[in-house]
């Protein structure tokens, strides 16, 4: 969220408060994470009167993607609904690059973020953030039968991250790169 907008900041953290204290989240937790028994979040009645456009980068299952019938689903696309439908208000949400989802929000094209992304100091120069809601790790995939067991054995390979992730950021600082 832009740091100005506390009203906002302070409609979230009372929404992810209320739907981990009601059980909500954990059925949606589970749905993703868990043994996928399926949770159909509830409808806003939008009580407020009140629409937020919230930024994605459905490119990121099982966070946020495109479902096979066109339609944003998710972890983070259930979470936002679900606090929606608790405080009352509407979500619009808007399909948006990664690298420029910050920007975006800066810019006033949507009133908030969520799409999985880690808090960093960095990142909470120009933005501010909910209380965290999931805690990730970083791991490496090879091709099984890989001689790759360690960080150190990728020292000079070539390595995908995505830009301007925590990935991007650990394998940049761990082989010191530029």
């Amino acid at each position: 969220m832009r740091q100005k907008d506390t009203d906002i900041h302070k409609l979230i953290n009372d929404g992810l408060r209320k739907i981990k204290a009601n059980g909500v989240y954990d059925k949606i937790f589970n749905t993703y994470f868990g043994d996928g028994t399926p949770y159909q979040v509830a409808e806003s009645k939008n009580t407020l009167g009140k629409t937020l456009n919230v930024a994605q980068d459905m490119a990121y299952a099982p966070f946020e993607f495109i479902n096979d019938a066109g339609n944003p689903e998710g972890f983070d696309v259930d979470l936002i609904r679900a606090i929606a439908a608790e405080m009352g208000f509407a979500v619009n949400l808007i399909n948006t690059n990664w690298d420029g989802i910050i920007p975006s929000l800066l810019a006033g094209n949507s009133d908030l973020i969520i799409s999985a992304m880690t808090i960093t100091e960095e990142r909470a120069k120009s933005v501010t953030f909910s209380e965290p809601y999931f805690e990730a790790t970083q791991y490496i995939a090879v091709k099984q039968g890989s001689k790759i067991k360690k960080l150190a054995d990728l020292e000079g390979k070539k390595i995908g991250v995505q830009n301007a992730t925590t990935g991007d950021f650990a394998v940049t600082d761990y082989f010191n790169l530029d």
